[in-house]
C-alpha cells in the first residue's frame, strides 16, 4: 500500500491510521509523474482530490494519466469528487463552494460532470459515473493484456 499526498500532516496522520498495513509514504504533486513503479499497482484511489487541485479538467485530467500509468492492466481508478456544474445543487452547498473557491480551498467553479466523464472516457478503456448529491462517484478500468492465442 503506498500514499501519495502534497501535504506532509496529510500522509503523516493517515499513515499511522493504517500503520497495521505498513504503507510506504511518498510526499508528491499528483500533477505530475507519480514516484511510484509504473504498471505496479492494482488500484488507485483518489477520494475528495480533484476539486482541490486548481486549472480546468484537461489539466486535472493529468491526475488520470498518473493513476493510469501506476496501474496493472485492467487496474482500476476510484474515487469521488466535488462538481459545481451538470449536477443539482443545493444552495447551501453553492454558497459554500462559492466560500471554498474564493479561498482557494476548492478549485471547482468549472468543473462539471460532462468534464469529468470526458477525462474518463478519454484515459481508460471503460469507466463508470454515479452522482450523490454534487458528488461524482468515477471508477474506470486500464485495458486487460490481449488473450493469449494458443
Amino acid at each position: 500500500m503506498t500514499l501519495v499526498d502534497l501535504n506532509p500532516t496529510v500522509l503523516t496522520v493517515a499513515a499511522r491510521r493504517i500503520s497495521r498495513y505498513q504503507p510506504q509514504v511518498n510526499q508528491a504533486n499528483v500533477l505530475e509523474p507519480l514516484p511510484v513503479p509504473a504498471g505496479g499497482y492494482d488500484s488507485v484511489g483518489m477520494n475528495f482530490l480533484l476539486h482541490c487541485l486548481p486549472d480546468d479538467w484537461p489539466a486535472k485530467g493529468a491526475v488520470f494519466a498518473h493513476a493510469a500509468t501506476a496501474l496493472r492492466p485492467g487496474g482500476r481508478v476510484f474515487g469521488g469528487t466535488i462538481l459545481a456544474d451538470g449536477v443539482n445543487t443545493t444552495a447551501p452547498a453553492r454558497a459554500l463552494m462559492r466560500l471554498y473557491n474564493s479561498r482557494g480551498i476548492f478549485h471547482n467553479a468549472r468543473d462539471d460532470l460532462a468534464g469529468l466523464g470526458e477525462e474518463l472516457a478519454g484515459r481508460f478503456a471503460e469507466h463508470r459515473l454515479t452522482v450523490r448529491g454534487c458528488v461524482g462517484l468515477f471508477e474506470a478500468h486500464t485495458a486487460a493484456h490481449a488473450a493469449k492465442s494458443s
